[in-house]
């Protein structure tokens, strides 16, 4: 369904745009760097915003769109960027193969030639039922015209009859 795959879609980019981090002691999203949404999707921008972030802590900046190392107990473990989150995320969207475009892509050429097929046959079916009617119409006309050919004729004797008597 086209609508389903468009929901999921959007649902997708919405996941990986409001991604949130809490480091030292605070939620960070893409709203923390001067980029939000409206109710219908639209991205907005506050430049000030952005500035102010990258004044204050711009490796902060850096490592929440960039990839980056982390330590996590200890540890060092890659952190995927929401670039790179976003770029994996348009992949699978538009990229090769079983991308969920190329799928819905699919869907539509498959839906389009099943109705494309559906209405040739219909149109096929129709016409020949037109042309069924049309055969008995014709039929219909014929058997008309002969009964009234029969009536004239008829009428014909009879008037002849009557002219006879007169005489």
């Amino acid at each position: 369904n086209g609508n389903t795959d468009i929901r999921s879609i959007k649902s997708s980019l919405r996941r990986v745009l409001g991604i949130n981090r809490y480091e030292d002691g605070k939620n960070i999203s893409l709203a923390s760097f001067g980029f939000d949404f409206t109710d219908e999707g639209r991205m907005l921008f506050n430049e000030n915003k952005l500035r102010t972030e990258l004044s204050a802590n711009p490796d902060a900046v850096m490592d929440f769109f960039r990839n980056s190392t982390v330590m996590i107990n200890g540890k060092e473990s890659e952190r995927s960027g929401v670039f790179s989150l976003v770029e994996k995320e348009l992949d699978s969207l538009i990229g090769l193969g079983d991308s969920r475009l190329k799928l819905f892509e699919e869907n539509l050429t498959n839906d389009d030639k099943r109705l494309k097929d559906e209405r040739k046959r219909n149109l096929e079916l129709l016409n020949s039922r037109y042309e069924t009617m049309a055969n008995r119409f014709a039929a219909y006309d014929s058997q008309i015209a002969k009964t009234n050919s029969t009536a004239n004729h008829l009428n014909m004797m009879i008037e002849q009859s009557i002219a006879d008597k007169k005489k």
